[in-house]
């Protein structure tokens, strides 16, 4: 970047001169926040495995039920 101004007290933001936006500057924050949206849409995924076989255990349980009923 090269229209940035140093904030007095603070070397983990910038500011743009350009449009005036406050930058952050902390490279290890963005990594930590990146990772924890990525563990985050694992937990999502596996979330909707689950449910996804929670539905189909209850329509397998089902078809047994109709296939013992016919039985009687």
């Amino acid at each position: 970047m090269k229209n940035v101004i140093n904030i007095k007290g603070r070397k983990d933001i910038i500011k743009d001169s350009n449009s005036g936006a406050i930058l952050s500057t902390n490279v290890k924050a963005l990594n930590e926040y990146k990772q924890k949206i990525e563990e985050q849409e694992k937990i999502d995924k596996l979330e909707h495995r689950t449910n996804l076989i929670e539905n189909e255990i209850s329509e397998v349980k089902q078809m047994i039920r109709v296939l013992l009923n016919r039985g009687n």
